[in-house]
C-alpha cells in the first residue's frame, strides 16, 4: 500500500493524496502539493518548522564553504575582514573567524547517549555573523545539527556518456 500525504487539508483531516516523498526533518510523507526536493537533494515538506530547519542548514553550509576558502589561506572566514588571523570556530558552520566576527550566545543542545534518555543542556556557543543572523531571524534557542562534509551532498561531474547523450 502506498504512503499517503499527512499534511493538513483542513482542521480535522489530512490531505490523503499519494505521497511523493518523506520529509528529511519530520519524517512524514507528503504529496507534490505539500513538499519538494531541496537543493541539496533532501526531501522537505512545506511545514513551517521543516522549511525553517532547511533554511538554517542551507545558510550554515553556504557559510562553511565561504569560510573554508578564506581559512585555507590563513584568513578570517568573514569576507569583509581585513585579513585578521582566525581564532575561534563558529559552532554552527564550523568556519574559523576572528573575534570581531563572532557572537556569543547560550543555546540548548540535545545530549543523547545510548545508555540514558535524550535531554537538553544549556551551553555557551560562538556563532559567526551570518549564522547569528539566521538564528536571530528564526529566534532559535536550540542549535540544529549540521551535516559533516562526509554526509553533505557533493557535485558530481557527468561522465562522458552522459555529456554525449544529453540534449
Amino acid at each position: 500500500m502506498a504512503l499517503r500525504c499527512e499534511s493538513r487539508a483542513g482542521v480535522f483531516r489530512s490531505c490523503g493524496e499519494t505521497a511523493v516523498g518523506v520529509c528529511h526533518y519530520c519524517n512524514r510523507p507528503f504529496c507534490a502539493r505539500h513538499g519538494a526536493p531541496a537543493l541539496e537533494g533532501e526531501w522537505t515538506c512545506f511545514r513551517s518548522r521543516c522549511q525553517m530547519k532547511a533554511t538554517v542548514i542551507g545558510v550554515a553550509l553556504a557559510s562553511r564553504r565561504r569560510a573554508q576558502l578564506r581559512n585555507a589561506e590563513g584568513l578570517c572566514g568573514a569576507s569583509p575582514c581585513g585579513g585578521r588571523a582566525p581564532q575561534t570556530c563558529c559552532s554552527l558552520c564550523g568556519g574559523a573567524f576572528c573575534v570581531a566576527h563572532l557572537n556569543a550566545g547560550t543555546f540548548r543542545v540535545l545530549i543523547s547517549r545510548p545508555d540514558e534518555p535524550p535531554r537538553y543542556r544549556r551551553e555557551r556557543h560562538y556563532l559567526c555573523d551570518e549564522c547569528a543572523e539566521v538564528i536571530a531571524r528564526y529566534r532559535l534557542i536550540t542549535l540544529p545539527p549540521i551535516p559533516t562534509e562526509a554526509a553533505s551532498p557533493r557535485v558530481v561531474e557527468p561522465t562522458e556518456y552522459e555529456r554525449v547523450s544529453s540534449p
